[in-house]
């Protein structure tokens, strides 16, 4: 590390999301608010923590000598990128810090899929992204569908989807979810539906279905067996449903 603690760090903070503890250096202020303002989410509390993981982003630009530095980016002594192409390396950086999140959260659990509340309920579609959003933007605007992410199926225990509005990666720029047209929801809502595709079958999926779609979609495991059978019970008493579509023009007939 200590050839990367010479570089020249203006400043740092620590946050801690989803009970993982991550540290974030820079060598320019503007750097720092700048994804205080555009990558964390609300509700994100800087404070004094203890960080487990270390990113270290070096903001390049200025020529010295007639040579033009690098963009660096490090977590803890692995370097994740080196570029002249300073957006790159912040997309990497956004990519990193939410795949890490994703991963080894203790708090929930994530899933690929976007998430909707629809009259006060949440409803996952699995594995679809923002591209997703924006071909089915006119039908969820007509349902007042709101947006709780483009990205994640955020899952507590409890069986509740929690927001997580982080914007997204869309022909090598991060689009704002905000510009997909869709308001976005601020507060969790219970999960009552797993929508996925699947051109091979149709239909309603069983409880045990629906049940074993949902955990397998889970990065990780659910954690403690409470979580597991609280989840299974709200399946089993139908509310929690899935259901398997040939294509997404059959959504408006499943919400």
């Amino acid at each position: 590390m200590a050839p990367i603690d010479r570089l020249g760090w203006t400043d740092g903070f620590s946050i801690s999301p989803q009970g993982i503890v991550f540290g974030v250096r820079c060598n320019a202020q503007w750097l720092l608010e700048r994804i205080q303002h555009e990558i964390l989410l609300p509700g994100w509390q800087l404070g004094p923590y203890r960080h487990e993981i270390l990113y270290s982003f070096f903001a390049g630009g200025e020529r010295r000598r007639g040579r033009r530095d690098f963009t660096l980016l490090y977590e803890g002594s692995a370097r994740l990128a080196r570029s002249h192409d300073f957006e790159a390396v912040y997309r990497v950086f956004q990519q990193t810090l939410h795949s890490q999140i994703a991963a080894n959260s203790t708090h929930s659990k994530f899933m690929a899929g976007v998430a909707l509340v629809v009259d006060g309920l949440a409803l996952a579609i699995l594995n679809a992204d923002h591209r997703w959003l924006q071909a089915h933007q006119e039908y969820l605007s007509r349902r007042k569908a709101r947006l709780l992410s483009a990205k994640y199926v955020v899952l507590d225990p409890a069986g509740l989807v929690h927001p997580y509005a982080i914007r997204v990666v869309d022909q090598n720029r991060l689009l704002d979810v905000g510009e997909l047209g869709l308001e976005l929801a601020s507060e969790a809502a219970p999960l009552s539906r797993v929508l996925m595709t699947d051109h091979s079958r149709v239909g309603h999926l069983t409880s045990a279905e629906t049940a074993l779609q949902l955990f397998a979609s889970l990065r990780t495991s659910l954690g403690p067996a409470g979580s597991v059978m609280q989840l299974s019970e709200a399946v089993r008493r139908g509310q929690v449903r899935g259901q398997i579509l040939k294509s997404w023009d059959e959504l408006p007939a499943a919400i």
